[in-house]
């Protein structure tokens, strides 16, 4: 899974949770820009590094610029 979303205004932090189908998180990717893109994949491994089971998994992208936005999607499978 892979995306680029493009933001208003460059935020000062943003978080993309991936979680599987009974809501425990797998893995979340950190990061900060500068541009007005959050961009980020996700290479199907949780935070320990070993590859995720195969499933449905949701995400949540939630972004600072020095208040707090959310963003979500539909399921990823």
């Amino acid at each position: 899974m892979g995306g680029t979303w493009r933001l208003t205004r460059p935020p000062a932090s943003w978080t993309l949770t991936i979680k599987d189908a009974y809501g425990t998180t797998v893995r979340a990717l950190t990061g900060s820009s500068h541009e007005g893109a959050a961009i980020r994949a996700w290479d199907g491994r949780n935070d320990t590094g070993d590859r995720a089971v195969s499933g449905r998994y949701h995400w949540t992208m939630t972004v600072d610029p020095g208040g707090t936005l959310h963003a979500n999607a539909p399921d990823l499978s």
